[in-house]
């Protein structure tokens, strides 16, 4: 699961800020903080996995070249750059992105740091990652994006045509990686395909 590099020391509090012209995702926002905190107790409590082992207490294999990738927010960018530029294409099967500004986001124009400057739609970042779109697999891409998402202006932004687009109805933008209910999207979402043989 890729997020993006982040500053170590964290996010100064007065980079917090409310989006005025979307009042449903301000709600939606405040109802969900409340639950993610819960959910994320839970899901430290109860998650001990060692890296060798699934969920279940089955052996673990990899294979390096049938990689899948979750990238949340910037993470879903990284990964796209590196299908685009590394040779990804080749190895990685899936990506399924988790409120990723794959456009960019007018969000990250209220922070003035190297990473929010990266996800401002016309960045370097975001237009050498132009050539993309539409997509065409291989590798598949699946976006889950919810109109909810506070961090994503306009909220289309995580859209991405010619991918499988998933919209999660209420999602603030850290409920994909907290909500059992976007975990099981995500585990459809990396099942093989029947028409993909």
């Amino acid at each position: 699961v890729l997020h993006g590099s982040r500053d170590p020391t964290g996010s100064p509090p007065e980079l917090t800020f409310f989006n005025v012209l979307n009042m449903v995702a301000g709600r939606d926002n405040m109802l969900q903080g409340g639950v993610d905190g819960l959910y994320l107790q839970r899901f430290l409590q109860s998650v001990v996995v060692p890296l060798n082992m699934t969920p279940n207490g089955e052996p673990a294999f990899t294979d390096p070249e049938r990689l899948l990738f979750v990238g949340h927010s910037q993470g879903g960018l990284v990964a796209r750059q590196y299908i685009q530029t590394h040779g990804g294409h080749r190895r990685v099967k899936s990506l399924v992105t988790l409120g990723t500004p794959h456009h960019g986001t007018d969000a990250a124009r209220f922070a003035d740091t190297v990473h929010a400057r990266a996800i401002r739609p016309g960045s370097p970042e975001i237009e050498a990652i132009k050539a993309q779109v539409p997509w065409k697999a291989p590798p598949r891409l699946v976006s889950l994006w919810s109109a909810s998402d506070m961090m994503m202006l306009p909220a289309h932004t995580p859209v991405v045509a010619g991918a499988e687009n998933i919209q999660l109805a209420g999602f603030s933008h850290h409920s994909f990686t907290l909500s059992p209910r976007g975990w099981r999207v995500v585990f459809e979402a990396l099942r093989p395909r029947q028409d993909a043989r």
